[in-house]
């Protein structure tokens, strides 16, 4: 069966079956999701994306209320960190953006991801400095996180390896943030990757504007992307 030529209300009938089938634990076949997916992102159909919504909605929500720093924020209901999720999936993968998630997987695995940012987000507005996700730490201490921080710094892991398609800029970040090291300690112990320690500030340097610019590492990074230490 082509699910392409299937119509919209037959593909989200689909869906919400399948992902009912999901939740009991049961066989399911993700390609009627992944084709809602793909007609309110890739092909900008407004009923898709209400239907989106309306489907994985509950899921969302349980995200909102199972993250440790929801009630903190004050906000009595999860409404508005929901609606703000969706917002950040959309602006992330309409388009042709879309062709760089090939599965549902993925993409619910971003959706998750727009979830806890929007979170962190709203603590930044509130100025609870405390709380607030340095890169540079984030990055650091994933060896050392505590099992509530576990979710995120793999998520902000697996995010950062996503943007950054040169395995030589993975090798160096990992090198830099995950071990540690310092740029002469990688020149040394990697001479044959690197010309000299300034090839590799310059190229963190570089490595560091490019993550800034995504929205996602922002929601959980603040502003303090831009100018991290390297």
């Amino acid at each position: 069966m082509d699910i392409a030529l299937l119509s919209l209300e037959a593909v989200a009938q689909q869906c919400e079956e399948e992902t009912h089938k999901y939740r009991a634990r049961l066989n399911t076949d993700t390609r009627y999701c992944y084709e809602l997916f793909r007609r309110a992102l890739q092909a900008n159909m407004q009923d898709a994306f209400t239907h989106i919504f309306r489907v994985f909605r509950p899921q969302v929500e349980r995200w909102v209320r199972a993250n440790r720093l929801f009630p903190i924020t004050g906000e009595p209901v999860a409404d508005p960190f929901i609606s703000d999720a969706f917002l950040r999936l959309y602006r992330a993968l309409h388009g042709e953006q879309f062709l760089r998630f090939a599965s549902l997987e993925s993409i619910l695995r971003y959706l998750q991801l727009c979830t806890a940012t929007s979170i962190l987000s709203q603590l930044r507005y509130l100025k609870k400095s405390a709380l607030e996700v340095d890169l540079n730490d984030e990055l650091k201490n994933q060896h050392a996180v505590t099992p509530d921080r576990e979710i995120t710094s793999k998520q902000v892991w697996q995010h950062v390896n996503s943007l950054l398609p040169d395995p030589v800029d993975r090798h160096l970040i990992d090198l830099r943030f995950r071990q540690g090291l310092a740029p002469a300690e990688i020149m040394q112990q990697f001479p044959q990757e690197w010309a000299s320690t300034r090839e590799i500030t310059v190229t963190l340097q570089r490595i560091c504007r490019r993550l800034y610019k995504d929205e996602i590492l922002r929601g959980f990074t603040g502003d303090e992307i831009s100018s991290a230490e390297v």
